[in-house]
């Protein structure tokens, strides 16, 4: 299972890539939330910090994920496996739960039109 996995020192560079991806998402909605009114910004507390350094784990679990299944990774699919590990992960859940919610502004809704439960017109 191992044997197909790159040098040491390919290793942690690809490992590091997929991490600073997560972490390069982390900084793009710090920057998208500089530039929302006081009111509307996230607050960061404990559990955001918490989930702030999950990302880029995330993104370096996944690359490493990638490399022991067989799937050769280079450096750009590893920062992208980075930044899109939340998009990744949340695509799991859909389909391993179901899911049909939907994020909106005025928070997680259902989906009706998808779940086959809208009232026809």
């Amino acid at each position: 299972m191992f044997e197909q996995l790159p040098s040491l020192s390919e290793l942690i560079i690809l490992l590091c890539l997929g991490a600073f991806g997560g972490l390069v998402l982390n900084v793009m909605n710090i920057i998208q939330d500089q530039k929302r009114h006081q009111n509307q910004k996230v607050v960061k507390d404990f559990m955001y910090w918490i989930i702030f350094g999950f990302w880029p784990i995330l993104g370096a679990v996944l690359v490493f994920t990638y490399m022991v299944s067989g799937i050769n990774v280079n450096g750009l699919m590893a920062l992208t496996t980075g930044v899109t590990a939340p998009t990744t992960v949340q695509a799991m859940i859909d389909k391993t739960l179901g899911s049909n919610l939907v994020n909106t502004e005025e928070g997680i809704e259902e989906d009706i039109e998808e779940s086959g439960d809208a009232i026809p017109s």
